[in-house]
């Protein structure tokens, strides 16, 4: 069975850096995220760092959760 796709997606989930990128059939260039939130510099992938809250929930992910991590520690708070 043969199925027409207008949209490929590619997501890579390292164990230490993640990363998306997609593509249209018509066109030419394919599409990826390389500036993500409190990232140092421009790279297609963002750290696979989760910050969870002391209730189990996500607080932040990617660089934004070393940056947060990295501010509780210093202010004493990080458990």
């Amino acid at each position: 069975m043969s199925q027409d796709f207008l949209l490929v997606v590619a997501l890579d989930f390292g164990t230490s850096h993640s990363g998306f990128a997609y593509k249209y059939k018509e066109d030419l260039e394919c599409v990826y995220r390389d500036l993500w939130d409190d990232s140092p510099k421009s790279y297609p992938k963002t750290t696979t760092h989760l910050l969870m809250s002391p209730d189990g929930n996500v607080e932040a992910w990617g660089y934004t959760a070393i940056k947060k991590l990295a501010d509780l520690r210093s202010k004493g708070l990080a458990k």
